[in-house]
């Protein structure tokens, strides 16, 4: 009877003990599915962002008025620069590519907003971060810069020399600085010569009337 005792004594400690590790390993296994899925998650919320924003460049190539008007009635170039916020470098770029798409256009009513809403900010924030380490990211943005300066998009390179050429100088990126400072000072000096040619025109009219007479 004692060595039956002792048996049922020992079994019924060994069950509980089971039945402990089988809940452990449940829960790490629970832990371990719940943590692939939230990285499943991940990786698709960060694929369609990738392919939403190529989308838009696609369409601000290829389809002109129509996704103009869409761009800017819903704000779509600042919802795209949100994505630099993030810690997620091929997005920061996908959201660069698309700005550059847009200023690509060489059109007023984009130019027009960027100047208005700042949209170059978000971008020149990045560059600021980045330019010591070049990388993809700061050569991509000096790219843009580059761009507006040689196709002297005059509005850009206004709004860049006055809003954020102190940003610039941090970045210390003294040639992209002097670059666009130079185009400053030239698209400025060729308005004052504007200026005067059609403020001496009807002078000069005059003279020629009087001498017609």
């Amino acid at each position: 009877d004692a060595n039956g005792a002792t048996s049922l004594g020992s079994g019924s400690g060994e069950a509980p003990g089971g039945d402990g590790d089988t809940t452990v390993d449940e829960e790490a296994l629970s832990d371990e599915l719940e943590g692939s899925m939230q990285l499943e998650i991940e990786e698709a919320v960060h694929a369609s962002r990738l392919l939403v924003v190529e989308l838009l460049c696609f369409c601000v190539n290829n389809h002109g008025y129509r996704i103009k008007y869409f761009v800017l009635k819903n704000h779509v170039i600042p919802k795209v620069l949100r994505l630099c916020q993030l810690r997620d470098k091929p997005l920061i770029l996908a959201a660069v590519r698309f700005m550059r798409a847009c200023i690509g256009l060489k059109d007023e009513f984009y130019n027009k907003y960027v100047v208005k809403n700042d949209c170059l900010a978000p971008l020149i924030e990045q560059l600021v971060a980045n330019a010591r380490l070049d990388n993809l990211l700061a050569s991509a943005v000096i790219e843009l810069l580059d761009f507006i300066r040689k196709e002297n998009v005059k509005s850009l390179v206004s709004h860049l020399h006055d809003v954020h050429r102190e940003q610039l100088e941090r970045a210390r990126l003294p040639r992209v600085v002097e670059a666009l400072r130079i185009r400053h000072e030239q698209n400025l000096e060729l308005m004052r010569t504007a200026a005067t040619r059609d403020t001496g025109a009807p002078g000069a009219a005059g003279a020629a009337g009087k001498l017609a007479q």
